[in-house]
């Protein structure tokens, strides 16, 4: 980075790494396209994604069993009473799956390839090329464990199913689906499990909102004659020369955008060094007020709002956004000018949902999600003007239609932010009854999750808001609430739906598998503002009246922890909002206008602060800079960011 407001030079190479696999997307879509003619496309489509082995720690295939490895990773953490000891084990197993257990398992395939790739030619020689993938190295290994798998259960790298693996190109489908159905007839033939065993298959020609490349993999336990009792999950990808051709093309460019995550961590760690060690210890964080919107910050095309039912925080661009249920104004204010990049005023009429617009980056940009009326959703593009030279502040504001979006657009170097919609991403629905929406809190999530009718839960691609891809009705309905009802988890696998007021239930909704799980509280009469435990799945927090909350366990499906904010004797109001990340769990109370934040390593309330504002909404950001409380605050609204 050459200067403090220019790109980091991997976000430029991301940018045209981006460009070019974009045609690269879009001539592979074509051949899907094409494809989909073809007369043996219904066999492609009839071949189901199974499963019956997908860990290689499967007593079917006996790697990672050993008395050693599993004595550590069968610990439970919560027997262990001391902190630091708890520290210990968590790191052992970290320090073993990444190291003891990946190097087992490259060992292993090496062992095992020549002789895999060789039984495979004698199978599928006739039916394709067969050819002999490169067995994964250790790094590659190791970086999908804190990726693909991070939520996995320990031993994580037991996910890696494709060290020792092969390919097999053919010219036609008809060919491809003979190849997969000779293979598939082969493992099933139990005078051949002695040899091989089938393991899985994933078909990524099922899924029609899938963009770019697609194959269909079989894995298969491979059960080695020359080192007898040497047993592994292999992998067999079935390819189509056309996408060969693409995806020889796109591997340089997707070995530099798996590089991002590495990227955005250095980049990170560079933002957040002050010359000083950060603190470990949560409690030592320091806050610090840093903005009072109603006070510094003039508004130039709507009014002040009395009540903010969602505020936060784009960390990176240090702008603040904020939606009003009873005015109906939405608006973003850059934080180190104190003055608004963009002011609109919503359809306030059956609006419904109080906590809807959502910070994302999408396709290279950044944008912001918003709930406009009680049936449509706005995604708008923020974009970081060229050219601004940070100069005073300038009100001209105009309004410039242009094809696919609506620009609102300030002069050149007054406003460093352009904001426009982008209706190539907008959703008209056609209930008239959006109750609450949600994305993962990861920074590139891909999916939307809608609540419509108080009972259905409706998952939408990004890329196409139209298409539901999952559709799910609770048991029963959610009454609504000027709490936040719904969150989802960080992967995006689940997500948590608060029943609301008099309602003493929430819901736990595994959206990959179409699950709901009911729990019921018999400490809470009402069930208000859920979140996953620094945004994983294994832990979930709710709030009632009274400032009561509850923590509950998903897998044992029970409470754990109860807490009651303020003192003995002390009415705290409803938890009207919470968040949690990087074990700090945050909390807004209504009766008594406070932010309060916890150590979950201890419990410990180590922040507390009141403001002027009845408390209806709080955000904490990912990278933990900043926290928002907003709320009521006659005769203005009270938005307040601390840093």
């Amino acid at each position: 980075q050459s200067e403090a407001n220019q790109k980091y030079m991997f976000e430029e190479l991301l940018e045209k790494v981006q460009a070019k696999s974009k045609s690269k997307m879009e001539s592979m879509d074509r051949i899907y396209k094409h494809l989909a003619s073809h007369e043996d496309w219904p066999r492609i489509m009839a071949i189901a994604n199974q499963t019956a082995v997908e860990r290689q720690d499967d007593p079917r295939v006996g790697l990672l069993r050993g008395d050693g490895l599993r004595k550590v990773f069968d610990a439970k953490e919560d027997d262990v009473k001391d902190d630091e000891e708890r520290t210990r084990q968590a790191e052992l197993k970290t320090f073993m799956d990444s190291t003891l257990c990946i190097n087992v398992l490259t060992a292993t395939a090496t062992k095992i390839d020549d002789e895999f790739q060789r039984y495979m030619k004698g199978v599928l020689g006739q039916h394709g090329d067969v050819r002999a993938g490169p067995t994964k190295k250790v790094q590659r290994c190791q970086a999908k464990l804190e990726g693909d798998y991070q939520d996995a259960q320990y031993p994580k790298s037991a996910k890696l199913l494709d060290l020792a693996r092969c390919s097999v190109t053919f010219n036609t489908l008809e060919q491809m689906v003979e190849g997969f159905h000779s293979l598939l007839e082969h493992v099933s033939d139990k005078t051949n499990h002695k040899y091989i065993e089938f393991a899985r298959v994933k078909n990524g020609f099922l899924d029609p909102l899938h963009h770019g490349y697609r194959d269909i993999k079989m894995n298969v336990v491979f059960k080695s004659q020359r080192h007898p009792g040497t047993h592994m999950v292999c992998e067999v990808q079935f390819l189509l020369v056309n996408y060969l051709m693409e995806k020889k093309k796109m591997h340089r460019l997707y070995s530099v955008e798996r590089m991002r995550a590495f990227f955005e961590a250095v980049v990170a760690a560079d933002q957040n060094d002050s010359g000083q060690d950060q603190p470990r210890d949560v409690t030592q964080l320091k806050l610090t007020q840093v903005m009072d919107v109603a006070k510094e910050v003039e508004f130039e095309r709507v009014q002040k709002a009395q009540f903010v039912h969602k505020c936060s925080v784009h960390s990176k661009w240090q702008l603040v956004a904020m939606e009003d249920q009873t005015s109906g104004s939405f608006v973003i204010v850059d934080m180190k000018r104190k003055q608004t990049v963009f002011e609109a005023k919503r359809e306030k009429e059956g609006l419904n949902n109080c906590h809807s617009h959502k910070w994302l980056s999408m396709n290279g940009h950044e944008y912001v999600s918003v709930q406009w009326s009680k049936r449509e959703i706005k995604m708008f593009k923020v974009t970081k003007q060229d050219g601004y030279d940070g100069g005073p502040a300038d009100a001209a504001q105009q309004i410039v239609k242009k094809k696919s979006f609506v620009m609102f657009k300030t002069k050149r170097n007054s406003k460093p932010f352009l904001v426009e919609e982008d209706k190539a991403y907008g959703l008209k629905h056609p209930a008239d009854d959006i109750l609450l929406t949600d994305l993962s809190s990861s920074r590139h999530a891909k999916h939307l999750l809608l609540l419509t009718t108080h009972q259905v839960l409706e998952m939408r691609s990004l890329a196409d808001l139209r298409t539901v891809t999952r559709r799910i009705k609770l048991e029963d309905r959610i009454r609504r609430s000027g709490a936040r009802a719904m969150r989802v988890s960080s992967d995006g696998s689940l997500c948590v739906v608060a029943g609301g007021t008099t309602k003493p239930y929430f819901y736990v909704v595994d959206l990959m598998k179409e699950q709901q799980l009911k729990f019921t509280s018999s400490y809470l009469q009402d069930t208000l503002a859920p979140c996953f435990m620094n945004g994983e799945n294994e832990f979930v927090a709710v709030g009632g009246n009274h400032g009561f909350i509850e923590i509950w366990s998903i897998s044992e499906q029970a409470p754990v922890k109860q807490i009651k904010v303020g003192q003995d004797g002390y009415d705290a109001g409803y938890i009207t909002s919470s968040a949690s990340t990087h074990n700090v769990y945050a909390v807004a109370t209504r009766n008594d206008n406070t932010l309060r934040l916890y150590d979950m390593s201890s419990w410990e309330c180590f922040y507390e602060q009141q403001f002027a504002a009845e408390g209806a909404s709080l955000d904490l950001t990912r990278d933990l800079k900043y926290v928002t409380y907003a709320g009521m605050n006659e005769p203005l609204f009270g938005c307040f960011v601390l840093r």
